[in-house]
């Protein structure tokens, strides 16, 4: 029995490096998985290696809310629910103090920081399974770092909708 039998998965940026590691294990473990990237070749190519009974593919660009909207969208037609969300993408770029365009640092902030809050509070169960981790030998690479809980609120410049008055 794997730690994810039964579970559905979306991964960002699940097409290659981390993402396609990530995909791997959790397909391992049980899980099916809706993986998103940019680049329909590597799509296709995670696909045929993890198999099309477990992975689904979206071509899809994390700055854009419209396509987590498609992403989710897609997992529930695929899969007939989601029930975990892992935003991975990401992109590194060349940051000189100094001379760094701002379309540069804006796109990577729109990848890296903006993309994908939960929009919702934690229950308490979710808190403690994350102690609970970090005390098993699950997280054995990890040392000194703080972990956020907060459904993506302090990645979003405005807080997650839930928390904005507004909303």
């Amino acid at each position: 029995m794997g730690k994810l039998d039964g579970k559905v998965a979306l991964i960002t940026g699940g097409n290659s490096g981390i993402g396609l590691a990530s995909a791997r294990l959790f397909v391992a473990e049980g899980a099916k998985v809706v993986i998103t990237g940019r680049n329909p070749v590597s799509l296709n190519a995670a696909v045929e290696e993890l198999g099309a009974e477990h992975v689904v593919a979206v071509q899809a660009d994390a700055t854009n809310p419209q396509s987590a909207v498609k992403a989710v969208n897609a997992a529930i037609e695929a899969f007939g629910r989601l029930d975990v969300v892992y935003a991975n993408a990401g992109i590194a770029g060349s940051t000189p103090l100094g001379s760094t365009e701002l379309a540069a640092f804006e796109e990577i902030l729109r990848v890296n920081v903006t993309s994908i809050p939960l929009g919702r509070a934690a229950v308490p169960e979710e808190v403690a399974k994350v102690a609970l981790f970090l005390a098993s030998d699950d997280s054995s690479y990890i040392q000194g770092a703080d972990i956020a809980v907060d459904g993506g609120a302090g990645s979003s410049p405005l807080g997650a909708p839930i928390y904005r008055q507004n909303a």
